[in-house]
């Protein structure tokens, strides 16, 4: 048996979805946890790139499974100037257990929002003595981004399927995680004048206007 390790970089394909210039949805959501301090703060051994090239693959396997069935990935969504990006648009259907065709969730035949997410986020949290499971609703940073894609496509309803990494860490077993969502007419429409208000701030800044 002979042995060589081959030195290649690892090719980043990205999202497979040609970007387009202008202001994403994605810049204005950085944007505010920069100003609001809830960004990243990255120590120097975490590999950004590596990270997200990871979540590709995870919506790229999704849209396959998914392919004619669940949902389809959209082209670019413009709102107001702001560019959006959801990774599926789909409808609101029964959803069945698999194995034994119990039916899980009861549609409402909705448009809905199709959002996946491949993270390190633990699926818990500690507070005192126990673990509490930390629902997607608890993440401020999803939650900003499907309401927005709510907001942009016309719909209150997303699902989301989550790949959590290693799981709540206790046995490091990978968690996936899906969940459908429904939002207020409030909730949505709050959090895209969250979204403008942040946007004329960020423009204004990149400007060198007054802050």
């Amino acid at each position: 048996m002979r042995y060589q390790l081959i030195e290649l970089p690892f090719p980043h394909k990205g999202s497979g979805v040609p970007r387009s210039g202008g202001i994403h949805l994605t810049d204005i959501i950085k944007f505010i946890e920069e100003e609001n301090n809830k960004a990243f703060k990255d120590d120097g051994t975490w590999d950004s790139e590596m990270t997200m090239e990871a979540g590709f693959i995870w919506e790229r396997a999704l849209e396959m499974a998914y392919a004619d069935r669940m949902a389809i990935r959209p082209d670019e969504i413009i709102c107001d100037g702001i560019v959006c990006s959801p990774d599926g648009i789909g409808i609101d259907k029964d959803i069945y257990n698999p194995e034994t065709e119990e039916l899980l969730i009861q549609g409402t035949g909705k448009l809905t929002v199709e959002e996946y997410k491949f993270t390190w986020k633990s699926t818990v949290k500690k507070e005192g003595q126990l673990l509490i499971e930390v629902p997607p609703t608890d993440n401020w940073r999803y939650m900003t981004q499907v309401k927005s894609y709510c907001y942009a496509v016309g719909t209150d309803v997303v699902i989301m399927r989550i790949f959590h990494v290693n799981g709540d860490y206790r046995t490091r077993r990978p968690i996936p995680r899906f969940c459908r969502i429904w939002f207020t007419k409030e909730e949505i429409e709050s959090n895209w004048a969250m979204i403008l208000k942040y946007r004329d701030k960020m423009l204004t800044k990149l400007k060198g206007g007054a802050q």
